[in-house]
């Protein structure tokens, strides 16, 4: 991301955007008291980076308050203020990170009405991933919820820091990695890559102006996903995954399948309420020869990421360079597949939940697009 940053400046295409809806009593400045405990409790947020003796290094500051704008839109005729809401999302959403200045978040509100809110969340992604981002909401729940009443948050102590895990990673051993190397070199032995055509032409301005369409499914539709990934042992990751492969198997005619996608790698207890880009890259060859039903598909699918998922502690990720620097094309035109979760939670005063689609999100398709 710093050398993406340094060839094209103010690229807004790893801005991790969000927004909320608040419904209900808020006061603003315990939010920006809350974000600034955050801001307090993780290095990371309070981090920038920069070249220290021509070494791209983390430069942690020791303290750091936000100020946190409030937009009043009341004075707008009703109709008008969604409309202003959208454009100061989309504004928001597309200005400019510096990595050595910082900060690299940033909050803001929009008052819609008296008892209505927007809340908007910015982040650079060289600082955060989706994990990240429930972090934020969980510690901002607990946080205002306690200083509304005057109360101290007990939110669980930080075994660790971000700098910390990033120490630790760079110095597992070698062995580790030449045997990620090794593994994805087999696993990958012979895979010859394909593109399915596009809807549109390929060009910058398709590469920055993009949109998330979001469907949001019938209840009776996703009980009855959970029930088949139940019988066939698997996930609904795995049944999405294998749906996903009957795609591109439908519209490629291809066989010999790879299909990307970020896992959270938080697979161990000191880094699960830490904030940061912890999210890795795995791939997933399957094989979908032979006109397979669908069932036995799910079960091959299943197959495979049980095999691939304890791979990815293996530093994966850093293996993907040794395959590039091999010239492997076909490591750079991988198919990925992006997840969101969406929820709610109540605190006494005001409910907060996720929007839909629209708006911020279209930045995080920027992003997945220009990578």
């Amino acid at each position: 991301m710093w050398l993406a940053n340094q060839d094209w400046p103010g690229n807004p295409a790893y801005n991790a955007s969000f927004r909320w809806s608040l419904q209900g009593a808020l006061n603003p400045s315990i939010v920006q008291q809350s974000f600034n405990e955050i801001v307090a409790r993780h290095e990371i947020l309070r981090t920038t980076f920069g070249r220290l003796d021509g070494v791209v290094s983390q430069l942690i500051v020791p303290s750091l308050k936000l100020l946190i704008p409030v937009t009043d839109l009341r004075t707008l005729p009703v109709p008008d203020r969604e409309v202003e809401v959208e454009r100061l999302c989309a504004a928001e959403a597309t200005r400019a990170f510096s990595l050595e200045k910082g900060p690299l978040i940033r909050v803001g509100l929009i008052r819609v009405d008296d008892d209505r809110y927007i809340l908007l969340l910015t982040l650079h992604h060289i600082i955060c991933d989706g994990w990240s981002i429930g972090v934020i909401m969980r510690e901002l729940q607990q946080l205002y919820a306690a200083i509304d009443q005057g109360e101290r948050a007990q939110l669980p102590p930080l075994a660790i820091q971000f700098p910390d895990y990033v120490i630790w990673k760079s110095n597992q051993s070698e062995q580790k990695f030449d045997e990620a190397v090794a593994y994805w070199r087999n696993r990958l032995r012979g895979y010859r890559g394909f593109r399915v055509a596009p809807d549109l032409p390929n060009g910058h301005d398709r590469a920055v102006n993009s949109l998330i369409i979001s469907r949001l499914l019938p209840r009776n539709i996703t009980d009855a996903l959970k029930t088949f990934s139940n019988q066939q042992s698997g996930s609904m990751f795995s049944t999405t995954l294998a749906a996903c492969v009957a795609m591109l198997h439908r519209h490629s005619g291809k066989t010999d399948i790879v299909v990307g996608s970020p896992l959270a790698n938080r697979d161990r207890s000191e880094i699960e309420n830490l904030i940061g880009l912890f999210v890795n890259h795995v791939l997933f060859r399957i094989d979908a020869s032979g006109d397979p039903a669908f069932a036995d598909l799910a079960g091959n699918v299943r197959d495979v990421t049980w095999e691939v998922w304890p791979i990815k502690r293996l530093r994966s990720r850093m293996s993907w360079r040794r395959f590039r620097s091999a010239k492997r094309p076909e490591v750079n035109r991988l198919f990925s597949q992006f997840c969101l979760s969406a929820g709610f939670w109540r605190s006494g005063k005001f409910r907060i939940r996720l929007f839909g689609n629209s708006g911020l999100a279209d930045s995080i398709d920027v992003a997945r697009r220009s990578l």
